[in-house]
This record gives C-alpha cells, structure tokens and sequence, in this order.
C-alpha cells in the first residue's frame, strides 16, 4: 500500500444526515469512500430522506488494513446499518456505486428494504482472466503497478484517475510520483471483489424488490453487456437506464450528474408513502 493514507480527511468519514421517515444508506465503490456519495446525500437530503452515508471496513482511514479484508465483512457492515436503519425508518432504501453496488445487491437478499439503486454495478470484468485471480493472487502476491508502467503524469485521463484513487497526490510533484512507485497492490483485494460480484450475481434471483439501475455507456470497468447479463437475474421489477458517461457517475462537475440525480431522486419518489388527504 502507499506510505501515507490519501483518505485520512473527515470528508471520507462515515456521515449520517437526519431527516424524516423515509431513510437511505449509500454503500461507495472501490477504493472510494463515502465522499463519493455525498452530494447524492445532499439531493436526498432535500427531500426529507435520512441518509447515512457508510465507510466500508478496510476503506478511507483504515486502508492499510484492505489487504485483510473479507468480502464478508463488507456484506456484514451493509447489512448491520441497513438494521440499524430499518428500526427507526421506513420506507428504506439501499444505494450502491461501482462495487459498492455488488456488496449492495447481496446485502439486499438478507435484510429487507423497499428499493435498491446500483449505479455503475460492478461485479466481475469481461475478461476471460477474471476467473483465474484466485490463481494469480498465490503465484503473485502483490505488485507495485507505478514501478514496472511507463505513465504519463500529463495525460487527462491519467490524472483524473490519479485524482480519483488517489486525491492528495500532486502529479507535477517529483516526491509524490516517488510515493507512488512504492505503492504496492495486493491482489488478494481483488480476489475479495471478485467474490463480493459472485455472491451479488446469485443474490439477484432472490432480490425481488423494485431495482433502478444506471449505466454509462462508455463505461470501461463495468461494462454494459456485464450489467445487462446481472439485470437478467432480477426476480423483481428493474428500471434501467444507460447514460452518455464513462464509470464516475457521481462527479456533479460532470454533465450527467444531473440526469443521475434525477433518476435516482424520481426512483426515491416512487417509495415514498402517498399523503393522506384530509377530508
């Protein structure tokens, strides 16, 4: 892992926003946090929705503690905040982004909630390796990607990536590139996504609640023929959209942020129980 924690900031910090009845939790992907999933918060916010927003065991200030991680444990983190929520609020709905959504949709089978929304659901790569990283975690440990790839620092579409995995590196800085070739990847990570993608592929058959799932088009990391062979496991109704993006669905300072917002807050509108009108 990197010497130093780019997550350590409060904004990546578990959050819980109070409001009325109706309640959501907001599972963030990897190797996010629940900043990522905090201006969708807001919009719900707005709406009278309590939302809580949840750090994943072995994410933001406790990174260097991945490595050790079970895919259980993230279900198990989902679900004892989705109790934790339903005790007290209803209706109750579940958001989950890029892996988020996997561990989300398996959460989903075992405790009950009247709505889930997987945006960007990654669940497993379309490649014919993805099968073989259990294989490849015990012949390769861990690797350190910036020491062995020729990366170009002024390249947009690598810094914003940098930006993303890692927010407080200056990529024009000569020290913090030299922190990046000690970052050191350990693969069992993603051995635990993978099993995280396989347990929400099966949990879907079982998941009969209303679904609304959102696609980017040019979504290089979960890409649409994979959500559109998990959407075919749905035992319940699903409404489905794909959107002119790439994976980030979420940046409000991208131009389908909005219509992401307002999908997802026309989703939360469907649960929301009809006033009774006086008569």
């Amino acid at each position: 892992m990197l010497p130093f924690n780019p997550f350590n900031a409060r904004e990546h910090f578990d959050f819980i926003i109070p409001g009325d009845k109706p309640a959501a939790l907001l599972v963030h992907g990897f190797p996010g946090t629940p900043a990522e999933m905090r201006p969708l918060a807001e919009s719900l916010h707005d709406r009278g929705w309590t939302v809580r927003g949840l750090l994943l065991p072995g994410f933001g200030s406790d990174l260097d503690t991945l490595p050790r991680r079970r895919a259980e444990e993230w279900f198990g983190a989902v679900k004892k905040a989705l109790l934790e929520l339903r005790s007290h609020h209803s209706p109750l709905m579940l958001v989950g982004n890029s892996m988020g959504a996997a561990v989300s949709i398996a959460a989903a089978e075992q405790v009950q909630v009247d709505g889930l929304v997987i945006l960007s659901p990654f669940w497993r790569l379309a490649s014919a390796v993805w099968p073989f990283v259990p294989l490849l975690c015990r012949l390769i440990p861990s690797l350190h990607p910036f020491w062995w790839m020729k990366v170009d620092y002024h390249e947009p579409r690598v810094r914003l990536v940098l930006n993303r995995f890692f927010p407080r590196i200056d990529p024009d800085n000569v020290r913090d590139r030299r922190e990046l070739r000690k970052f050191k990847l350990p693969l069992g990570v993603f051995d635990q996504i993978r099993r995280a993608g396989a347990a929400a592929y099966s949990a879907a058959a079982k998941v009969h609640i209303p679904v609304l799932s959102v696609q980017g088009i040019h979504d290089p990391i979960a890409k649409i023929s994979m959500t559109r062979l998990l959407l075919k496991q749905y035992a319940g109704p699903v409404r489905y959209a794909e959107v002119e993006a790439e994976h980030d669905l979420l940046d409000i300072a991208l131009p389908v942020w909005e219509h992401v917002r307002s999908l997802v807050l026309g989703f939360a509108r469907t649960l929301e129980p009809v006033p009774v009108k006086n008569r």
